[in-house]
């Protein structure tokens, strides 16, 4: 017979055990939910950055679709001829010499880029599109643009007392003016 001494030592061993196995099963417990807690903030941030990836993506799409407008050859045609070809010295003389009821076809060249820009001047001021491409694919077009339209603008908005008329083409001016400040000039800035 199984002396009392060997089965209290047994006891003893199978209560030491289970205490041994409860405390392993304890850390690998702990373990795995710290395993898991790090997963799932991998998880986060792998989603936080696919969102990111995504609304890149979508801002690049937005950007190209308006670029593809401004590289096309009728609005780089349009543009140069409003450059370097219509000639006035303010707005009365802007709408003397191309206003919708002389030359409805000049006049309209004018306000396409107008609303174009205003448009665009929109989407970088709410974040919509990175301005930083803006400035690197039409800082030229734009910072161009407003110096020769501005006199037209700004008369308007004194005759037809609309302070705020165009004003994010204006924001867009300045934007780009500000960016190509910072830059070391060049021999295109």
């Amino acid at each position: 017979m199984v002396e009392l001494a060997t089965l209290q030592a047994v006891s003893y061993i199978m209560g030491s055990l289970g205490v041994f196995v409860a405390a392993v099963y304890y850390v690998l417990n702990i373990q795995n939910n710290r395993r898991n807690q790090e997963m799932a903030i991998r998880n986060q941030e792998l989603g936080l950055r696919a969102q990111e990836q995504a609304l890149e993506t979508r801002q690049t799409q937005i950007f190209m679709d308006l670029y593809k407008t401004i590289a096309s050859k009728e609005f780089m045609m349009d543009l140069e001829h409003i450059l370097f070809n219509m000639d006035f010295k303010d707005r009365d003389d802007y709408y003397r010499k191309y206003g919708s009821n002389v030359d409805p076809i000049e006049h309209s060249k004018v306000d396409f880029m107008l609303s174009y820009y205003q448009g665009i001047g929109l989407l970088v001021k709410r974040r919509l599109i990175d301005p930083e491409l803006v400035y690197q694919l039409m800082r030229y077009s734009i910072i161009a643009f407003w110096e020769k339209i501005k006199p037209i603008v700004e008369g308007d908005r004194q005759t037809l007392k609309v302070p705020y008329m165009f004003e994010d083409v204006e924001y867009l001016y300045d934007l780009m003016k500000s960016y190509r400040e910072k830059e070391k000039p060049g021999p295109m800035t």
